[in-house]
């Protein structure tokens, strides 16, 4: 009972949010196109390790889509719950199970992708990658003290309640 009340609340918190912090759902989502071949140049990865890395990324982006739709499908009827209606609680529970669900499937998938890319580079190409995906991380969601602002739309801050104009 505890972990669905835990997944109610985190859907909750997160649907408050005006965007994640991190790309799409966090450590699990997948990087940008631009990011992977970046971190294949940073690894000096050779033709066959970048052809079978991009073949596991395309696999990964193919089934990770459905899970964003998902994802805002689940944070839409969190959303529009009524408060007072009796069946609140039994909605916010299933709406829960949903959310563990698709986490578990994103997981899942971020494993396999993580694990075709250990497998194909040498340990310091590992290395590098690592470093350079996490360096484009950081380099994208950057703590101001203002809040969080994403790199991507520049001059936009997110506070905890939403987008709000910043410098």
């Amino acid at each position: 009972m505890r972990l669905v009340l835990l997944f109610a609340v985190t859907a909750m918190l997160y649907g408050c949010a005006g965007k994640p912090p991190l790309d799409g759902s966090g450590e699990f989502a997948p990087s940008t196109e631009l990011t992977v071949y970046n971190a294949l140049d940073k690894a000096q990865a050779k033709t066959d390790q970048s052809r079978s890395i991009l073949t596991a990324y395309d696999r990964f982006r193919v089934g990770v889509e459905p899970l964003e739709q998902e994802r805002k499908s689940i944070l839409q009827n969190w959303r529009t719950l009524d408060r007072t209606a009796p069946q609140f609680d039994t909605r916010a529970r299933q709406l829960a199970a949903r959310w563990a669900a698709m986490a578990q499937r994103q997981i899942v998938l971020a494993a396999t992708f993580d694990r075709a890319v250990a497998s194909t580079l040498t340990q310091q190409q590992w290395l590098a990658w690592q470093k350079s995906i996490e360096d484009s991380r950081r380099a994208r969601y950057q703590r101001t003290p203002a809040g969080i602002k994403d790199s991507d739309t520049p001059g936009r801050h997110r506070r905890g309640g939403g987008d709000t104009d910043g410098d």
